[in-house]
């Protein structure tokens, strides 16, 4: 960590990962069953797969996307992760035996976020979560939590907030930050979108955007 925090060195965010966590599932009156996972971790940028089903019967379909952009300079760090969501599931035909299908998600960033320069002082950080869901978004169980984490151990150098699953914009704004290595960590509720037993044909969806910005400056 020393050789990271050399008065050359500049703010860096990398060993960017993203964990999906999607499943999929569908049962059909005529073709039989599927299910799918797409676990993780993928390094991002990364585009979700899972969409399948069967046509005029059922389908079943958890996407997630993730992208980032940084812009880095000796004195500052800009960071944008962006999180796409879509899941849900379509109706079958038998509403006795409920065939249909659906998906859900549980999505998890990580990273490593450098504030090197101890001999100029300390740090500036801006974080901010911008929430935006369909009306319609099914079941949904946790909250939005983000921490950064310092290496050292020191207990002043975790800086986190938690916020519901909702829209809108959450910011925290921290000064006085240490140099050292943060992990940082974002975790998403539990959240889930499918369709059993009603009209065939009949399609659930829901679509979540999440963006995590990231805003650091030497003070």
């Amino acid at each position: 960590m020393q050789d990271q925090l050399t008065a050359e060195a500049t703010p860096v965010l990398e060993l960017l990962k993203f964990q999906p966590r999607a499943h999929i599932k569908c049962d059909s009156e005529n073709s039989g069953s599927l299910e799918d996972v797409e676990t993780g971790p993928f390094n991002i940028p990364h585009q979700g797969r899972l969409d399948t089903g069967w046509k005029n019967e059922t389908c079943c379909f958890a996407l997630a996307h993730a992208n980032v952009e940084t812009t880095v300079s000796s004195t500052s760090l800009y960071a944008k992760i962006r999180i796409d969501l879509k899941y849900g599931g379509c109706c079958g035909r038998n509403v006795e035996k409920a065939y249909g299908g659906y998906g859900e998600v549980e999505p998890s960033v990580t990273g490593v976020l450098t504030l090197p320069r101890p001999d100029a002082g300390t740090w500036n950080i801006d974080m901010t979560l911008d929430l935006d869901h369909s009306t319609e978004f099914g079941r949904v169980t946790g909250r939005f939590d983000v921490s950064l984490t310092g290496k050292s151990g020191d207990p002043s150098n975790v800086h986190s907030f938690s916020t519901p699953f909702t829209s809108g914009s959450i910011p925290l704004h921290k000064t006085n930050v240490k140099p050292d290595v943060y992990d940082l960590s974002w975790d998403f509720p539990h959240l889930l979108r499918g369709c059993l037993g009603s009209r065939s044909g009949t399609r659930s969806e829901s679509s979540t955007k999440s963006i995590l910005t990231i805003v650091c400056r030497l003070s």
